[in-house]
């Protein structure tokens, strides 16, 4: 069956490979803070992620559908998963200071309502064009290649 059993067709070996190109190119774009920056981005950095979940409020501006709710959970610094309301979705993430690269993302391929398929997808698009994010202790803010909010996100609690 087409895109499943990602490990048995060398799926760890391209997750692998797509975080190694990932770490390149962000250390490649890297570029020393001036003593002007006011560190607004590097409100958190890759360890501070990891292992938090969140919940999609905002996709492109619009509003996210209540329920299902769609979520991100950060396994690792280079491991994002979610559920876009109908699919699971997993990929390689890359974080250094403010910056942020998503993907390419895997996802399951269930069909569900058309609306809740529609934010899915506009959701894993989104992700994939993510360059830059924001974060404080109660909202993620991910931001596309031109600076402008792409996602938006509250946290989740961690389960007891």
């Amino acid at each position: 069956m087409r895109g499943c059993g990602l490990a048995a067709r060398g799926g760890r070996r391209r997750a692998f490979v797509a975080a190694a190109v990932l770490a390149g190119v962000l250390a490649g774009c890297s570029s020393p803070a001036t003593d002007g920056d006011s560190g607004a981005n590097a409100a958190a950095d890759g360890g501070d992620l990891v292992g938090t979940s969140w919940t999609v409020q905002s996709i492109g501006g619009r509003p996210a559908i209540d329920s299902p709710q769609s979520m991100l959970i950060f396994q690792s610094t280079t491991l994002l998963v979610g559920d876009g309301g109908c699919n699971t979705f997993s990929g390689a993430i890359g974080i250094e200071g403010g910056r942020m690269l998503i993907g390419p993302l895997a996802s399951t391929r269930r069909a569900c309502d058309d609306a809740i398929m529609a934010q899915e997808a506009a959701l894993l698009s989104a992700l994939e064009s993510v360059r830059s994010f924001q974060a404080n202790e109660q909202v993620l803010l991910l931001f596309g290649p031109a600076g402008t909010q792409t996602v938006a996100l509250s946290r989740t609690p961690a389960p007891l």
